[in-house]
C-alpha cells in the first residue's frame, strides 16, 4: 500500500454513529470504512462531463438546462417575462 496522509474530517455526531455502525457490521475500522466509501464513490464518478441533453421537437433549436439551478433560473425569468407581457395586454 502506498504511503497515506492524515486528513482531518468534520462530521456530525449522528453521521459518525451511522459510520461506526456500518464499519462494525462490515468488520472494518472507521478509517477503513471511510476509505472504502470514498473509493467506491470516486469509481462511480463520471470521468468526463456529460454532454448536454438534446431537446427534441419544435424546441430543438434550444438547449436543455444543465441542472436544476439553471432550470429554475430560466423558468423564473420566463415567468417574469410572461407577467410583464400580460400586464401590457389591453
Amino acid at each position: 500500500m502506498a504511503a497515506s496522509r492524515v486528513v482531518t474530517l468534520r462530521i456530525e455526531p449522528e453521521l459518525l454513529a451511522q459510520l461506526r455502525a456500518a464499519a462494525k457490521a462490515e468488520r472494518r475500522s472507521v478509517s477503513a470504512q471511510i476509505r472504502f466509501l470514498v473509493r467506491r464513490e470516486l469509481e462511480a464518478w463520471p470521468r468526463r462531463r456529460e454532454k448536454p441533453l438534446l431537446t427534441i421537437g419544435w424546441l430543438r433549436h434550444l438547449r436543455a438546462p444543465r441542472g436544476l439551478s439553471e432550470f429554475r433560473r430560466v423558468t423564473s425569468l420566463a415567468a417574469r417575462t410572461g407577467d410583464l407581457l400580460a400586464s401590457r395586454s389591453p
